[in-house]
């Protein structure tokens, strides 16, 4: 809900206000308690929240991981210009499809088994030939065989359809990192030893 709230405002307002969600931290229970008013009078509706942390990188970028591509870009654009290091910081811990060439083969793999291939098709119909490469070099011989004849026949598609492919694949890498299936390196962390 807030990645289509986000996408939703002007151009000019995006990467505003994820400059303010990615730089607050805690706010007063007052002033939460004040937006909760408003927003129950012009949404004739009660949300109900004890929570005071709001906000912050890893907010951020959840929203952004959500948006389309072009917001996405066109926030973190902004905010390179206007605050370095919170793009840094925002670009250090989102993870984007051409990221899957980070990956090691064991993740790789185990993501591939989860993805559709009519979404695998779509994502690979916009992806650079170093991303399909990983992908093809992680399938067997047939599978990347079939896969390939796939996508020639697709014929063109929409590149909102490609970005909702890719999308929806970052989403299921994203459900593998949290469940501590694959493990996503962001950053500064520390490299793990096997």
């Amino acid at each position: 809900k807030a990645s289509l709230g986000l996408s939703q405002f002007p151009v000019e307002l995006q990467a505003e206000i994820a400059e303010r969600i990615g730089t607050i931290n805690r706010t007063s229970p007052t002033v939460i308690k004040r937006i909760e008013e408003i927003m129950e009078d012009k949404f004739s509706s009660l949300v109900e929240s004890d929570a005071e942390t709001v906000g912050g990188v890893r907010a951020l970028v959840n929203i952004l991981n959500s948006v389309d591509r072009s917001t996405e870009k066109n926030i973190i654009g902004d905010l390179e210009d206007k605050q370095p290091e919170l793009a840094e910081m925002i670009k250090a811990n989102l993870f984007i499809f051409e990221d899957i060439v980070t990956l090691d083969k064991n993740s790789i793999q185990r993501i591939l088994r989860e993805v559709s291939n009519e979404d695998l098709a779509l994502a690979l119909k916009g992806a650079s030939e170093e991303v399909s490469g990983v992908i093809f070099g992680n399938m067997s011989k047939r599978a990347a065989e079939m896969l390939r004849e796939d996508i020639k026949f697709m014929g063109p598609v929409r590149i909102s359809m490609v970005e909702e492919a890719q999308h929806k694949i970052v989403g299921i890498i994203r459900k593998l990192d949290e469940a501590g299936e694959i493990v996503i390196a962001r950053g500064d962390q520390d490299a793990i030893i096997l």
